[in-house]
C-alpha cells in the first residue's frame, strides 16, 4: 500500500545525541480504535503463533540503549518487548485493541519496544503542538495505568510533548495519551539499536504498522 501523503505529521524535535539510537515514528489517522477483527485478527494470531524470539543480541542492544541516560533497565523496568516475549511463552499474550495488537505483534517479532500514543490527546500537552524525543528529566515520573501506578523515568529515553511532559517510553506509556476505544489518530514510536538494525529496516517496519491500519506516513531519525 502506498504512503498516504494526506496524513498530517506534526513537528518532531530530536533532543537526544545517541550514536546507537534508531527511532522511527509511524502516523496513522482516520481510525476508530476497537477490537481486532477479520483479516487483521487472523494476521495477529498468526504472528503470535508463528514468529520466533529475536536474537539475544537484540535484547542486549535494547537494554544498552535504555542505560545510556542512566536508567536501570532491569526487573520491573525492563523493556516492554521482553514482557511480550514472556507472555507469548506463557500462553498469555494480550489481545487489546486493533492498534495495540499490531504494535504488540511487531514488537514480538522485532524485539523492539514500541510506544503508541493518541496524537489528539498528546499534542495539547505541548505549547508548540509538537513531539520530542528526549531523556526523562531528573525526578520526572508519570502514571502508567488506571490503578494510578507511577514509573520514575529520569534518564529514560522516550517520546514527550515538546516543552511538556513525557508521554511514552520503551518500558511503559503514560496514561496522558494512551490509545483508547474511539481514538482516531495515532503515532507509533519504535526504538531500536543501530547495532542490530538500520534506518531502512526501521522505515520498513514502521510502514508495515501503518499499512496494517490503512496507510500512513513514517519519520525516521536522521
Amino acid at each position: 500500500m502506498p504512503v498516504d501523503a494526506s496524513v498530517e505529521v506534526p513537528e518532531v524535535v530530536w533532543s537526544i545525541e545517541h550514536p546507537d539510537l534508531l527511532v522511527g515514528l509511524a502516523f496513522v489517522e482516520g481510525l476508530a480504535v476497537g477490537p481486532s477483527t477479520g483479516e487483521l485478527l487472523a494476521w495477529f494470531d498468526a504472528k503470535v503463533a508463528g514468529v520466533q524470539d529475536p536474537p539475544e543480541e537484540t535484547r542486549v542492544a535494547i537494554r544498552q540503549l535504555l542505560k545510556k541516560g542512566g536508567f536501570k533497565a532491569t526487573g520491573r523496568n525492563k523493556p516492554a518487548a521482553e514482557y511480550l516475549a514472556e507472555a507469548r511463552r506463557a500462553g498469555t499474550f494480550p489481545r487489546i485493541y486493533d492498534v495495540v495488537d499490531v504494535i504488540n505483534a511487531i514488537s514480538l517479532e522485532t524485539g523492539w519496544p514500541i510506544s503508541v500514543l493518541d496524537v489528539e490527546r498528546a499534542l495539547p500537552h505541548s505549547p508548540r503542538g509538537a513531539l520530542e524525543i528526549r531523556f526523562g528529566r531528573p525526578s520526572e515520573a508519570y502514571v502508567f495505568n488506571s490503578s494510578g501506578q507511577v514509573i520514575d523515568i529520569a534518564g529514560l529515553l522516550g517520546v514527550a510533548a515538546a516543552e511538556g511532559p513525557m508521554l511514552g517510553n520503551p518500558v511503559k506509556d503514560s496514561m496522558l495519551a494512551k490509545v483508547q476505544p474511539g481514538t482516531r489518530r495515532v503515532v507509533a514510536v519504535m526504538y531500536a539499536s543501530r547495532a542490530t538494525s538500520n534506518p531502512e529496516h526501521m522505515r520498513h517496519v514502521c510502514q508495515v504498522f501503518a499499512n496494517r491500519l490503512g496507510g500512513g506516513r513514517v519519520v525516521v531519525k536522521p
